[in-house]
């Protein structure tokens, strides 16, 4: 049997959510992150945090955002900065915008000088 490529099945996810099948899309993000694929980490913090394809959950959120941090994604760590700002935790957010302007996040800085 032939593996596909996280690649891949991060792209089956994509097609399959472009069509409206949240769902099956989920669990091709979900087989493309545990392979370590940072944008399928990155999109199953944004599903889990909007509850798309699967229940909302703010804490598998954070987690699949600090996994796509690990992995590289800038976008990641500015989105937890989004989180603990919404959750009134300043210093936290701190944090995680200026590690996404480290990351190279432009939009990073513009959210540290809003805070």
């Amino acid at each position: 049997m032939v593996q596909l490529s996280r690649e891949r099945e991060f792209e089956i996810g994509y097609e399959l959510e472009e069509r409206g099948l949240y769902a099956q899309a989920f669990e091709w993000y979900l087989k493309a992150a545990n392979r370590g694929d940072s944008y399928a980490q990155l999109t199953l913090g944004n599903n889990y945090d909007d509850g798309k394809g699967c229940e909302k959950n703010p804490a598998m959120a954070v987690f699949w955002y600090k996994q796509a941090v690990k992995s590289g994604c800038a976008e990641a760590a500015s989105n937890l900065g989004v989180h603990y700002r919404q959750l009134g935790k300043k210093r936290w957010a701190r944090y995680w915008f200026e590690r996404a302007s480290a990351m190279g996040d432009e939009e990073a800085e513009e959210e540290i000088r809003n805070l």
